[in-house]
């Protein structure tokens, strides 16, 4: 057996590469820069000790076995955009999943998916034989990341989260052993694996069921800036009352050549350079004559000034309609650096509380101390709700709405910025602190949250999975980071 790894010595890979169908990225190697090109700058700059990219479920047992005997923490990625990067370690094995992207459908309508399958190649796949997965709203993300914190996108309403419909899962333990885990054999694996953020094991494959789509109608819906509070207000009338069939988002993001998140733009389609851009958008399970029935609340709003409403494809509609296109791209270079947290709202924002939500779009707009964002609202309701608080490793089914901030930052991030950042989001939950559950969405993870804050009193049954089958903490998850 080799001699574990002592600090400040270089590992010796030679055995893992014979047991690998494919092979170890060492520093400056294409494989290695490859597997560590996550979304966001500063994690860029992290150094792993090795990236493997694996071909299949065993390159992840045997890199999991090797690691073990060498006393070394192995992170797992699969792709797409976390936005703080948190997967690539330093002083850590990374396994780099985005190879492990098959994704077919079984004649009994079940989506056979691994984890670096992305939603645009199951749009590929899916969208000619009628059928679709409520994934994500972003074309770049993969599934293994998206099922780790539990999946909203614009059929939540209607079809739950992603994780709601996932049947079975192939799951690698940190000890290097293969179950296929499901509700019915090796039920707390299968629990933790769906909203656990990976603390127990790496999956490699999901059985995830389909659902039969045509077509539906997407929309979006551009508003003034000045009947901003009057549209956030409006909106959340429109959800209480709209039936599951309708998903939509509500978006103000700042805009202007040193505020908006793309630094080759000014801003989305249809903005004022410089002023906030409100923006609505999502889809209907139905025709166009329905959707716009629903909608005549906003599309009667005399602030409206863009408008897109088009049936087609449940895909087409999730991606085409994004309203900011750089989103869609992998590690891209002309995105500035951003920050990201999130709240769950529990009730409908009173108007002292929209005021709030208002603000701090304009804070990150107009103020010298911040450099732009985002605040966004998103439905967490009806089918989200449907399931109780302990039947996945996801708790948040008591919600209403899910809140996303973004905030940009310079490239060199100091002390100063994260401490007047994190004075931001205080003194916004101080104003909502009546409306929001103190939970948060794990996918949007921030420096401020804690384990508590994503998993609720689910964490003490995650930790005590996560010691079943991870007991010598080989990898790192948000619940045992480095």
């Amino acid at each position: 057996m080799p001699q574990k790894t002592t600090a400040g010595q270089s590992p010796d890979y030679t055995l893992l590469e014979n047991e690998l169908t494919c092979s170890v990225g060492h520093i400056g190697s294409t494989a290695y820069e490859a597997g560590r090109g996550v979304w966001n700058k500063q994690a860029r700059h992290r150094s792993p000790l090795a990236v493997v990219r694996p071909t299949g479920t065993q390159d992840v047992a045997r890199t999991l076995r090797w690691a073990g005997k060498e006393g070394l923490r192995v992170s797992a990625r699969s792709g797409g955009h976390s936005f703080d990067g948190f997967p690539v370690q330093p002083d850590t094995l990374l396994v780099d999943l985005s190879l492990l992207d098959d994704a077919s459908l079984d004649n009994e309508g079940v989506a056979h998916l691994q984890p670096g399958a992305r939603v645009q190649r199951l749009a590929e796949a899916f969208s000619p034989k009628g059928r679709a997965l409520p994934t994500g709203d972003c074309g770049t993300v993969a599934m293994g990341g998206l099922l780790s914190g539990g999946g909203f996108g614009y059929a939540s309403r209607k079809l739950g989260l992603t994780i709601d419909s996932v049947a079975e899962a192939t799951i690698v333990t940190g000890g290097g052993d293969i179950i296929r885990a499901s509700r019915s054999h090796q039920p707390d694996l299968f629990w933790a694996a769906v909203g656990g953020g990976g603390t127990a094991g790496i999956a490699t494959e999901f059985l995830i069921r389909s659902f039969p789509v045509e077509k539906v109608t997407g929309f979006g819906l551009g508003f003034k800036w000045q009947s901003a509070h009057e549209i956030v207000a409006a909106y959340q009338d429109l959800l209480m009352a709209a039936p599951a069939e309708l998903d939509l988002k509500l978006k103000i993001r700042s805009t202007g050549p040193d505020r908006f998140l793309d630094v080759n733009s000014c801003g989305p389609e249809g903005c004022t350079s410089g002023e906030p851009f409100v923006h609505v958008d999502g889809q209907f399970h139905g025709t166009k004559e329905d959707a716009e029935t629903l909608l005549a609340p906003l599309l009667n709003n005399p602030a409206l000034n863009q408008v897109v409403i088009r049936e087609e494809s449940y895909f087409e509609a999730m991606i085409d309609l994004i309203p900011v296109p750089s989103l869609n791209e992998a590690a891209p270079d002309n995105v500035r650096p951003l920050r990201v947290a999130s709240d769950f709202v529990a009730r409908k924002l009173s108007p002292d509380q929209i005021d709030a939500f208002v603000e701090f779009v304009e804070a990150v707009q107009y103020s010298p101390d911040f450099w732009g964002g985002c605040a966004l609202l998103e439905p967490a309701d009806i089918a989200v709700c449907s399931r109780a608080t302990s039947d996945t490793a996801f708790p948040h089914r008591n919600a209403f709405l899910l809140a996303q901030w973004e905030m940009i930052h310079p490239v060199e991030v100091t002390d100063d910025v994260m401490t007047r950042l994190d004075q931001l989001l205080g003194r916004l939950r101080t104003r909502l602190s009546s409306a929001i559950t103190g939970g948060r969405y794990l996918n949007y993870a921030d420096q401020l949250d804690t384990p508590q804050n994503w998993w609720g009193e689910n964490a003490n049954r995650l930790a005590e999975t996560a010691a079943t089958y991870d007991p010598n903490r080989i990898l790192v998850s948000r619940l045992h980071p480095l």
